[in-house]
This record gives structure tokens, C-alpha cells and sequence, in this order.
């Protein structure tokens, strides 16, 4: 952040001890060293102590050029899927000077909840490499992005590609931090749900008034899923540790087989503040609705601990109510069998992909904990 110099604070830091060591040395000039008092040698021991905090106030902080973190994050849902635990270890490696901050980080996922888009879930062991690359071409512009890719158990055949692109402008006391993110992921889903494998082909109707309906059996285990979001936060900083946060946040998913489409539109107001040098608290309310019409109101509330600047312990729980859409009007089912019918595109059903199928057109509450410790250098 831009210094603010105070010109109160250039008198006493810069001209009072100038002034004392003029003095001083006007004043001891005409001793010689046998005729020093211990007074005087005090006084310049403590000018030139002085000279010293001043010349190390002038010179710039240094950047630590290798740096690295290591450490678990994870967390425990319920609610909209089957309740789950999963765990992360990680450990990032830093390189950075003042134009440059380049990463390399790996981490390990454990239990981490995949679907066949019928409501149904499994669980899988994810390996996560990634790269990162921070550009400062000025002191208030970061360009940054990054690459991560996920394999997974052999068992699931688990492959990911994700990419992150953004850019951080810090006008004090104002900045914009700005993002997209691209996914996609192809797995094996082990287990066969033959009620959800049998698609509608199209119907047949004799001058009867007979209906014959044809099905074709989807066999497929691979599941694909595709899905880009963006998020812009602008953060008005009212003091230099406290914030109010904005955040606009879209999402859209596919999920093919069934051809699932699911987008969500979300906005956020937040506070975030460092209350005390070793604590740091924050949380904020949100608001959005998706594709299927619900409404989704949440929030979240957190705390993080800074102990002895290099370990860092966080906690933040995050409940949500979704609010469904009342009634399913003949309209809607008629348009659903019309495309199932020509393109075997599902509109009603499970177009969220992490829906229980049990929760279909209902409301309910998501309840969320997250947790992250780490050792930094």
C-alpha cells in the first residue's frame, strides 16, 4: 500500500535526531578523547543509534526470494449431496523478486465426491500438481494464472484439466481483484443405476390411441463435466486492517450423460478484519439463484489465527437454504419430453449434477465447515 508521510512524524524521526547530533558534535569538538564524560559518550551512542534507525528506515523491505508453505486443508458438508469428509495435504514452493512470483505446489485429495449426474455418488483420491505465475508490471496491477492437473485412483480413471487467469488492481483504498476459471474432467463412475439408464428414443402412437415408447440403454461409465465460472470482488478498505468486501460470483456446468446444463448467479457482501496482530476475522452474506429457480440465500463466518508469523490455522462455516419453485407447471414437463425427445437434453430432473435425486424440487439447507492449518517460510 502507498506510504502516507506525516509530517509530524518527519519531525520527530528525521529532523530532532539531526538536530541532536549537529549539537553534539558542535559541542564535543573541542574535547579530546581523555576529556570525553561518560555522559557525552552516551549521547553519542545513542545520535548515532539514531542515524542508524533512520538509515534502515529509508532502505526498502526486502523480498524473501525462496519461500514455501506446507500444510492440510479440508472440510465436511451435508445437505444438498450424501455428507462427506475430505482432507487435502499440500505444499507449494515459492520463487519471487519484485517484478515476479512463480509457484509450484502439489496436493493430494482424499474422498473427494464425484456423480453420475442421477443423484447417485462415489468417492475418489485425487493427485493435484499445479504452476503459477503472479506478473507486477506496477506497484498496483498483479497479473496472475495458473494450471492444475488431477489424477486420480486407476479404479475411476480420474483425469482433470483447470485453468485460472485474473488481475489484482489496488487503489488505495479500493482494490478490484478480478478472475475466471475453466475445468475439465473426465472419470469412470463404478456404480450402474439401471432406473436412470434407459433414455427416452422417441414414442410411437397407432391410430388407437396406443403409446409405444422407445428406450435406448446407456451403458457408458465415463462421465464428463465441464463447467467455467467468474468472480469480481472490489474491496473498500475504511482502515487499514478492516474491509468491506463485494463479490459478484457466475458459474456454468455441464454434465454429459445425461446432457446436464446448470449455471448459478450468486452476490456477496463481506467484512473481513485483522482485529488483533495474531487474529483475523471475516464473514459476509450471499444471495443468488440458479438454473432450476432456486433461491439461494447463505452465509459464512470465519476466524484465522497468525501465530508467531509463520503458522496460520483457519476455520469457516458456511450455511445455505435453497428455496425451490413451488409447483412444476404442465408446460415445463411438456417442453422436458420434447427435448429428451429430439436432442436427449434433460431440462427438469437433476440439472444441478450434486443434487440428491430425493431433493428434487424441494427446499433445504446445505450446512458447510471448512479448516485449513499451515507452516509458512
Amino acid at each position: 500500500m502507498p506510504i502516507r508521510w506525516n509530517m509530524q512524524v518527519v519531525m520527530k524521526t528525521g529532523i530532532t535526531p539531526l538536530a541532536i547530533s549537529v549539537l553534539l558534535a558542535l559541542q564535543l569538538s573541542g574535547l579530546s578523547a581523555e576529556e570525553v564524560t561518560p555522559e557525552s559518550a552516551a549521547a553519542q551512542e545513542q545520535a548515532r543509534e539514531n542515524s542508524d534507525i533512520i538509515g534502515k528506515q529509508a532502505e526498502p523491505a526486502r523480498i524473501r526470494v525462496f519461500s514455501f508453505d506446507i500444510g492440510i486443508s479440508g472440510g465436511y458438508s451435508t445437505g444438498m449431496s450424501v455428507s462427506n469428509f475430505y482432507y487435502r495435504p499440500f505444499a507449494n514452493l515459492y520463487l519471487r523478486n519484485r517484478y515476479v512470483k512463480f509457484t509450484a505446489g502439489i496436493s493430494r485429495y482424499q474422498n473427494l465426491l464425484i456423480t453420475n449426474g442421477y443423484g447417485i455418488f462415489e468417492r475418489v483420491n485425487v493427485t493435484q500438481p499445479k504452476l503459477a505465475l503472479s506478473l507486477y508490471p506496477l506497484e498496483v496491477i498483479e497479473l496472475y494464472g495458473e494450471y492444475r492437473f488431477s489424477c486420480g485412483d486407476p479404479s475411476h480413471y480420474y483425469r482433470g484439466h483447470e485453468g485460472t487467469a485474473g488481475f489484482l488492481l489496488d487503489f488505495d483504498p479500493v482494490t478490484i481483484d478480478a478472475s475466471i476459471n475453466i475445468r475439465n474432467i473426465v472419470y469412470r463412475f463404478k456404480t450402474f443405476d439401471w432406473q436412470s439408464a434407459f433414455t427416452l428414443l422417441f414414442s410411437s402412437i397407432s391410430h388407437s390411441g396406443h403409446v409405444t415408447s422407445y428406450y435406448l440403454i446407456n451403458t457408458n461409465d465415463l462421465k464428463y463435466l465441464d463447467d467455467i465460472s467468474a468472480a469480481v470482488t472490489c474491496s473498500w478498505f475504511v482502515i487499514d486492517t478492516t474491509s468491506i468486501d463485494a463479490t459478484y460470483y457466475y458459474m456454468n456446468s455441464v454434465f454429459r450423460y445425461p446432457k446436464d446444463s446448470y449455471n448459478v448467479h450468486t452476490g456477496r457482501i463481506g467484512v473481513y478484519s485483522d482485529v488483533w496482530k495474531y487474529i483475523s476475522l471475516y464473514g459476509g452474506i450471499s444471495l443468488g439463484i440458479d438454473s432450476e429457480q432456486y433461491l439461494i440465500a447463505s452465509g459464512d463466518l470465519g476466524i484465522s489465527f497468525n501465530i508467531l508469523e509463520h503458522a496460520s490455522l483457519s476455520f469457516t462455516y458456511m450455511p445455505g437454504y435453497y428455496k425451490s419453485r413451488e409447483t412444476v407447471s404442465s408446460l415445463d414437463r411438456f417442453v422436458n419430453i420434447y427435448a429428451l425427445y429430439f436432442i436427449d437434453y434433460n431440462i427438469m430432473g437433476s440439472e444441478n449434477p450434486y443434487l440428491k435425486s430425493s431433493l428434487i424440487g424441494k427446499s433445504f439447507m446445505n450446512h458447510s465447515f471448512t479448516f485449513s492449518a499451515a507452516y509458512k517460510y
